[in-house]
């Protein structure tokens, strides 16, 4: 039999956010039973390219079954891929697994109309199912399955696990194009939430599987196990011995409950001479600063830590088994030892009020978690969290699988489909919420590098910076890439808040953040001096102004670099449901319609950072209105153009 693997993209575009590794071992475990596999890893692609390089493989390789796995943020493309298969040979059946299948498989493989689902761990049950397949006996024994039977699902039964990790190959590494994603991935390294100044690539490693822990918003399957530490320093050493890479982030839920096995690893990489650098995912508690200094010095630059909540109410609420004295005491011994601390807040607990929510601000002011970020509650099928809402918020299985779909398209749902699973009134909750990411913005400037000089460099939107660390002082010369996507030769995408929220630097000595705001890369503030030109002009002549949108979520810093306070404004606009009607300097805020905005031809019209900047365009286009100020366009081409 040949089987056709398949990882979908969680992203648009070519990305290097995410590498494969567990369809991966997938592929390596049945090719050592004697399957033969074909691979196809979507994120390696640009979004066009995908659907054509799935029909290419499917008529050429004389496929037997299709194998995807994904997780719930991927429905869409899994479906998309699932159509195009029926479309192109209706007869090859489709096995899906992964995280999508966990939480609700009957739901979600009815929906996607494939033949068999794999709950758990896939690598025996899928085997199982292969075998199975291969000698024509009957699949409903094969224990893991859902199975496709008269229009309806059956389960199996639960599944076999994987119980000695060390067991397992290395995964298809090759196969499912790790050097194409080597390639994407300095691309990455300039991002505007976390960016690093090198050229260093990073392989995403696991180490273990599950988590022992049942903390509310997370889902997770069968028990906690770890591969042996040998086991991860042979495939460690193929990775710098085949490619080179010298930077693994240890990708697991959890790399370590106890500190035995930190200090067996920080000994086997200073014994074998694995010369590394690494990050990790770990609790706050236990630790202490002999063992995170004997991280550091074996390489660990990042520690990522479930922070979450600064409210031991929230904490408990979450099932996460810490409290906020720990978290604070994690976070200044990683400081310590020079280890960056990464992790988010999340707001949006069914037991969060504005009183936990003002404990966990004054917790993130009181600790300096100036780049510890918030981000709100999703709640993922399988989750206490997804349960929580499917009792008290959901009727129905269809509203069930239409928030499946929305979970699909993260940024879109918590800005326009953010489920409210607290006590607030939905309007508190919301106002909450862009405040949050408000705060996000704030925070970042306290920590804002010294910027001892900057000039345009001869490379299109870049300039060249003389930096100093605000944390220990260390001064670099940088070439700064501003938007972030610019970087190797990239366009700056136009459909975003361009040009607004800056870039967080991580320093190579201290681990610390620091701040760029955007308005002092020197290519950039000149776009800034030429609105702001632009505004004064209008002030001075006293004309009347419409604006759009509301601004909401970078009001703060956008009114920090540019002074609107003394145009005249007569009218404001915006699609947005939840801003019709509120008020915005000092005018109501009407709906953005060819009809109002007539009301004002003869005003200048101010387009402010917005997503949507094409939509009001080409409204103010088509009714023949010339005098425009748009922001976002400012980035399409130079300002003297």
């Amino acid at each position: 039999m040949k089987i056709l693997l398949i990882a979908p993209s969680y992203a648009r575009d070519r990305n290097a956010m995410y590498f494969p590794t567990g369809i991966a071992q997938i592929s390596s475990f049945i090719r050592q039973a004697g399957y033969q596999v074909a691979a196809l890893n979507m994120g390696n692609l640009e979004y066009d390219e995908r659907m054509g390089e799935l029909e290419k493989q499917i008529l050429m390789e004389d496929v037997d079954l299709v194998g995807i796995s994904s997780m719930t943020l991927g429905f869409l493309q899994t479906e998309e891929i699932v159509r195009k298969i029926r479309s192109l040979a209706p007869e090859i059946p489709i096995c899906l697994g992964g995280d999508i299948t966990s939480g609700e498989p009957e739901l979600v493989l009815r929906a996607l109309q494939v033949d068999y689902g794999v709950v758990g761990e896939g690598e025996l049950i899928f085997l199982n199912l292969l075998h199975a397949l291969a000698r024509h006996a009957d699949v409903a024994r094969v224990k893991g399955l859902w199975i496709s039977r008269q229009d309806r699902f059956v389960f199996t039964g639960e599944g076999p696990l994987i119980d000695n990790l060390d067991e397992l190959p290395l995964p298809d590494y090759e196969l499912f194009g790790v050097e194409n994603f080597f390639a994407i991935q300095p691309k990455a390294n300039w991002q505007y939430l976390r960016s690093h100044d090198n050229s260093q690539v990073v392989m995403p490693v696991f180490a273990s599987r599950s988590c022992p822990f049942n903390c509310s918003f997370c889902y997770h399957t069968g028990p906690y196990r770890q591969r042996s530490i040998p086991s991860l320093l042979k495939e460690l050493f193929y990775f710098k011995d085949t490619f080179g890479i010298t930077s693994f982030n240890i990708f697991d839920d959890l790399f370590a409950t106890d500190r035995e096995r930190i200090e067996e690893f920080c000994q086997a990489l200073a014994e074998e001479g694995l010369d590394i650098s690494w990050s990790t995912q770990m609790r706050v508690h236990p630790i202490d600063l002999e063992q995170l200094q004997m991280m550091q010095s074996a390489g660990c630059k990042d520690i990522t830590f479930g922070i979450e909540s600064g409210s031991d109410r929230i904490l408990a609420s979450m099932n996460k088994k810490i409290n906020t004295r720990q978290i604070a005491t994690a976070v200044e011994l990683a400081r310590q030892a020079r280890i960056g601390v990464v992790g988010n807040f999340l707001y949006g607990d069914p037991a969060e009020t504005e009183e936990t929510l003002e404990e966990s601000l004054q917790f993130q002011q009181e600790n300096k978690m100036f780049f510890v970020q918030w981000a709100a509650i999703i709640p993922y099928p399988g989750s206490a969290i997804w349960k929580y809402v499917c009792k008290n918020k959901i009727s129905s299985e269809a509203e069930k699988m239409a928030l499946i779909r929305k979970l699909s398209n993260p940024v879109h749902y918590l800005w326009n489909d953010l489920v409210n699973m607290t006590t607030m009134t939905d309007k508190v909750f919301w106002d909450k919420f862009v405040a949050l990411r408000e705060v996000n913005d704030i925070n970042f400037r306290k920590g804002q590098a010294v910027m001892h000089q900057s000039a345009p460099d001869k490379k299109r939107n870049h300039s060249r910076c003389d930096l100093e660390c605000p944390s220990c002082g260390l001064r670099r010369e940088l070439i700064i890439p501003y938007p972030v996507e610019c970087f190797n030769g990239g366009e700056p995408d136009l459909n975003t808040a361009i040009g607004v929220k800056g870039i967080n630097l991580v320093c190579p000595a201290c681990r610390l953040e620091m701040h760029i705001p955007a308005n002092k890369i020197a290519h950039v503030a000149e776009k800034y001096q030429f609105f702001q030109a632009q505004v004064q002009q209008c002030v001075a002549t006293g004309e009347d102004v419409v604006l759009i949108p509301a601004l909401d979520r970078f009001l703060h810093i956008f009114n920090e670099d540019i002074d609107l306070s003394q145009l005249h404004v007569i009218q404001v606009c915006d699609t947005r449901e939840k801003r019709i009607g509120c008020y915005f300097m000092g005018k109501k805020v009407e709906e953005l319609t060819p009809e109002n905005l007539k009301k004002n031809r003869n005003a200048t019209f101010f387009l402010l950072p917005w997503v949507e900047y094409e939509k009001p365009l080409s409204f103010l286009d088509d009714i023949g209105i010339r005098k425009v100020v748009c922001w976002n366009r400012l980035f399409a081409d130079k300002v003297a153009e």
